[in-house]
């Protein structure tokens, strides 16, 4: 800072001035290195001990013992520099960070709106012939959700604070949801399989058949999700905490691996077929 660069300078100037006087060789560098070090907050980069080994080489020279407290000096000027320009660039960095953050801020805003528009269109799709979108689906819920701006930070996020607890097993509601589902389902899996899927969850929703529409479900209609097990109990679980939380309004069906009906959920409720 001017502040900083200011002391520094007086503080030089003090001792160079100080070099000169009849003060003994010793007494000149020990000042010197206690002025050089009190102009750093913290971290004093010199050692006084050191330099008075160096100073009693010369101890019948006065003004060698000069020329090594103006060593001193220039040292402690380069330091200073060094100092300032990693201040500088401290800042410059902050500042990045700051418009990074504002960046992000900005694009998960936008995101919330585009869920909705999404979420009208796949609405429309699935009117019209029915459509598998578990992928479709949880990204329109996590970017109505934000807190990042990125499908793996949502997903990270919501699954810590709303899915799994610190010891990664499944909330209260995620668990009520899971009971319900037994209800519909005899391959239901427990809660262990569960929370296992929900960690390898990207990986499965990944793959390319969660976006196709098939000849095999010529008899559905609407949205749909689901899947072999344990994914379609996975996705049953993310889909209900996901429309409590008034991210998705759509009604979803979920399927199993034949595509039959196993429920709906509807406002994160698990239903009848």
């Amino acid at each position: 800072s001017p502040a900083m660069r200011a002391r520094w300078w007086m503080v030089a100037a003090r001792s160079r001035a100080l070099l000169y006087t009849a003060f003994t060789p010793a007494h000149s560098v020990v000042s010197a290195v206690s002025r050089a070090n009190s102009t750093f907050a913290s971290n004093p980069p010199f050692d006084a001990a050191v330099w008075m080994k160096r100073a009693e080489k010369f101890a019948d020279d006065q003004s060698k013992v000069a020329l090594l407290a103006l060593e001193l000096l220039h040292n402690a000027e380069a330091v200073m520099r060094k100092d300032t320009e990693l201040a500088k660039k401290d800042a410059e960095i902050e500042k990045y960070k700051e418009l990074l953050s504002k960046e992000e801020a900005t694009t998960i805003r936008l995101d919330k709106q585009c869920a909705r528009y999404e979420e009208s269109d796949l609405r429309h799709k699935a009117a019209m012939a029915a459509t598998l979108a578990n992928r479709n689906v949880i990204e329109i819920g996590l970017k109505s959700y934000g807190h990042a701006a990125d499908f793996t930070k949502r997903h990270a996020h919501f699954l810590s604070n709303i899915l799994l607890d610190s010891n990664d097993k499944l909330h209260a509601g995620p668990r009520k949801t899971l009971s319900a589902l037994k209800n519909f389902s005899s391959s239901t899996p427990d809660a262990r399989n569960v929370q296992k899927e929900l960690k390898q969850f990207e990986h499965e929703l990944s793959k390319p058949l969660h976006n196709l529409r098939t000849a095999e479900m010529t008899e559905l209609e609407g949205v749909l999700v689901g899947g072999d097990e344990p994914l379609s109990s996975a996705l049953a679980v993310y889909v209900a905490e996901l429309q409590k939380l008034n991210h998705i309004s759509l009604l979803v069906t979920l399927i199993n691996h034949n595509y039959d009906r196993i429920c709906r959920i509807d406002g994160g409720r698990i239903l009848p077929p």
